[in-house]
């Protein structure tokens, strides 16, 4: 008798659909240690970015930052491109006025993309030595940590087609960029 019901339940078992795999996702990074810098003119000055980002979600916790060679006297300003972290998951956009961020993961097998960008309030006033970058303009958070929420959590293939199909955020034609 068990033999045959299990027999009758099977077509039910067949054409039910099985519920989507959920992961849980990321919703905010936490930032610290926000600050830009950019060199005066000159043959020694590095202008550079750099902040750590952490995912309580993840566990990841990594270093952020980019810096431009000596003597640029380049801002370290560049809205058309995402640059790595020291974990390689996870990726940074600076614009000047924002932050965008990215961070990959696995779901089921699936790989993921976390993103999400802020606004950013800065102080900014002019340094010069014994700052270790040399003479130039240093810009910094107000607040010690601030976090930035995820607007979107999608497949890493999603992403990119997203990205190719919107022009990226803010504004500009975003492409991955390894660290001048």
């Amino acid at each position: 008798m068990l033999p045959l019901l299990l027999l009758s339940l099977l077509p039910l078992a067949l054409t039910t659909p099985l519920a989507p795999l959920s992961c849980p996702t990321p919703s905010s990074f936490l930032v610290s240690g926000f600050n830009a810098f950019t060199a005066a003119p000159g043959p020694t000055g590095i202008s550079a970015i750099s902040f750590t980002l952490y995912d309580s979600l993840t566990n990841v916790r990594t270093l952020c930052q980019r810096e431009l060679s000596p003597g640029s006297g380049r801002s370290p300003v560049d809205p058309d491109h995402f640059y790595n972290c020291a974990n390689s998951q996870v990726q940074f956009l600076y614009s000047g006025s924002g932050l965008a961020l990215t961070e990959e993961f696995v779901c089921g097998g699936d790989e993921e993309l976390a993103a999400g960008n802020s606004t950013l309030s800065l102080d900014c006033y002019s340094v010069e030595p014994p700052y270790p970058l040399g003479n130039g303009t240093l810009c910094e958070t107000p607040f010690a940590q601030f976090g930035v929420p995820v607007s979107s959590v999608t497949t890493k293939d999603g992403m990119e087609k997203l990205r190719e199909s919107t022009g990226g955020w803010l504004g500009g034609k975003h492409r991955m960029h390894t660290q001048m």
